[in-house]
């Protein structure tokens, strides 16, 4: 089955599968041990029906036909009682009850006798066996002959009965099988977020050992080339500086001409790359030591700076709670975030809200907005998704994927979304309870 049509857990399944097995088991075990001792019960039950046959015939056949009246009359029993016919009655045959009939026989071979025959009177199963004379003996089974089986009532309880107290069992064992596993999972997790997180324990059985090992080799071996990228971005960034410098010190000494200008504005374009390169290699982790900040006043200082250089930008105070953060990396995360949507939107609207131990801030703008396909792609490092955003737009391509890792080195998330009516929403989500520090 797919994924989709069997949506349950690893542990619902294992305990979906041994709950049917059981089942089965239950139902099958029923019917094989009631058929055997079904059987069992009917041949005791024949044999002692037979035998008080039999000793009650001989001890009819001697005494007179006014005397087994009287004899019969203190002899019915709970299952079956006597009756006294004439032997030129004609009764029904019953050739097709086999219980009946080998009754029957069972009873014939205690008697020396005519063998018994299998009749009904009044549509009720009975044995017909000759007395001396013109009399024949009934004897009647009112309710049927002895049930040997239990009624549906009884198997179907018994096997509900047995089947929940065994669930109740098998549920807590595969939960306890399973939990190794979910830890693995949980932990797992959290090193999407955070790469440094600590190692994961390698308990449980073997096999969630093996997986949990081999996980911890994964991030191992992602840290390691995450770090040889982020040195290697780092020293070449670092690097450029230098020959950058020397060439704005040297342009600096020519005259004041178009040429020149150009010069200028391309040195401080390549500047501009190296110095985002080397926040984009620094984002991956923090590297400031984390205080409470005001997240509103965070906010409000960013929007002030926006509209006192002329820029659209709104943000109505909410009342979130302080945040445990880097001072710096919070204010470059929020800095791109706005400069992104001014860029591109013209405009930007953030506002803020706290649901579900979460805070949620969302900037938005009216920008001619993005295909849903380069939603996601717009945080690989350089991608600017349609080509007319190029370079004439200003940034470096790299604001969003510094704002992203930031968002994650403080254990939270950040998405592009489209906006009703056009533009984009920028969404960052926070942990509450990481950024409050709790």
């Amino acid at each position: 089955m797919t994924p989709a049509l069997f949506p349950l857990s690893l542990r619902q399944r294992v305990f979906l599968v041994l709950l049917v097995a059981l089942v089965l088991v239950q139902i099958l075990s029923f019917v094989a041990v009631g058929w055997s001792r079904g059987l069992e019960a009917r041949h005791l039950a024949n044999d002692l029906i037979a035998k008080d046959i039999a000793r009650v015939h001989a001890q009819l056949i001697g005494i007179s036909a006014n005397e087994r009246v009287a004899v019969l009359e203190r002899l019915d029993r709970a299952a079956y009682r006597w009756l006294m016919v004439d032997t030129k009655d004609r009764l029904q045959q019953a050739l097709d009850d086999s219980s009946l009939l080998e009754l029957a026989r069972r009873s014939a071979s205690e008697m020396a006798s005519e063998p018994a025959q299998a009749v009904r009177w009044q549509q009720q199963p009975a044995l017909r066996m000759p007395l001396a004379g013109t009399t024949d003996l009934l004897v009647i089974f009112p309710a049927g002959l002895p049930r040997s089986t239990p009624s549906a009532f009884a198997a179907i309880a018994y096997v509900l009965a047995v089947t929940g107290t065994v669930a109740l069992v098998a549920w807590f064992a595969v939960s306890l099988a399973t939990r190794p596993l979910a830890r693995a999972a949980a932990a797992a997790r959290t090193l999407t977020q955070d790469l440094s997180a600590p190692r994961l324990d390698e308990l449980g059985p073997p096999e969630v050992q093996e997986l949990t090992r081999s996980l911890n080799q994964l991030r191992q071996e992602v840290q390691r080339q995450l770090e040889t990228r982020t040195r290697i971005l780092a020293a070449v960034t670092h690097d450029l500086k230098t020959p950058i410098t020397r060439l704005q010190l040297r342009i600096a000494t020519l005259r004041e001409t178009n040429f020149r200008d150009r010069l200028q504005a391309d040195l401080d374009a390549m500047a501009a790359l190296v110095n985002e390169g080397l926040a984009f290699a620094g984002s991956e982790s923090l590297h400031e030591p984390m205080v409470q900040m005001d997240l509103n006043a965070q906010i409000e200082n960013i929007v002030e700076q926006m509209a006192d250089l002329g820029h659209d930008c709104q943000y109505t105070p909410q009342s979130l709670p302080s945040v445990h953060a880097a001072p710096q990396a919070l204010a470059r995360l929020l800095q791109n975030l706005i400069d992104n949507a001014l860029r591109y939107g013209g405009s930007a609207e953030i506002s803020a809200a706290v649901a579900d131990g979460w805070v949620n801030l969302t900037v938005a703008d009216r920008g001619p907005g993005l295909p849903e396909v380069d939603l996601e792609r717009m945080f690989e490092p350089f991608f600017r998704g349609d080509p007319s955003r190029g370079r004439d737009w200003g940034g470096t391509g790299l604001g969003l994927a510094i704002a992203r890792n930031l968002a994650q080195a403080h254990g939270g998330s950040l998405k592009l979304e489209q906006r009703e009516g056009g533009g984009l929403l920028a969404r960052l989500r926070w942990p509450q309870q990481r950024l409050s520090g709790v």
